[in-house]
């Protein structure tokens, strides 16, 4: 699972070198990320990812070339696929019988961009900075509101809210309008 934020970031936010950091510290980025997703998709019903479809680069058709069977060209805005394998010369330039019309679908592929706005960095980083600062490596005092040692015993809290943000990464998503009110705040 990727990041919103690389130890790099997390160094610079903390005013540390990626070597001080610690040995925890890629983990609790991508917890991070998956609270922030967590309360920005599920509670706020935001999306921070778009499908975008991305259109194989083709060559415009060039004479004196040595096409192979399945090479691609363009023509005045017309992509064409080589079915014989020949040398191209002015007289069979597609459409030509060596040549296919392909329907741009094909060529086509849907891929996910994510957006990263660098507050979202920011906030993963705080988010991060708040867990450290807490000594809270696995979230336990934001999941329980009681814990007690002797004689082990957790207590849930009443708030199924679990994945609760640091107030400093609140604030930084709130700026750029990717919460919405009712969105807790430890």
């Amino acid at each position: 699972m990727e990041s919103y934020a690389d130890l790099d970031d997390l160094a610079d936010w903390l005013g540390k070198e990626v070597e001080e950091l610690p040995g925890k510290s890629e983990r609790l980025l991508q917890r991070a990320k998956y609270v922030i997703d967590y309360i920005t998709l599920q509670k706020a019903g935001i999306e921070i990812a778009i499908t975008e479809d991305i259109i194989q680069e083709v060559d415009e058709w060039e004479g004196n070339v040595n096409y192979e069977i399945g090479d691609l060209v363009l023509v005045d805005g017309v992509y064409y696929g080589c079915v014989v394998a020949h040398t191209s010369q002015g007289h069979n330039k597609p459409p030509y019988e060596y040549w296919e019309e392909i329907d741009v679908e094909e060529l086509t592929t849907p891929t996910t961009v994510y957006i990263t706005a660098p507050e979202v960095t920011k906030a993963s980083c705080a988010q991060v900075e708040y867990w450290l600062m807490l000594g809270d490596e696995i979230g336990l005092t934001q999941m329980f509101n009681s814990i007690s040692i002797g004689n082990f015993s957790l207590s849930k809290s009443g708030d199924d809210d679990v994945n609760k943000l640091a107030p400093m990464a609140y604030d930084l998503l709130m700026s750029v309008g990717m919460l919405s009110r009712g969105v807790k705040v430890r």
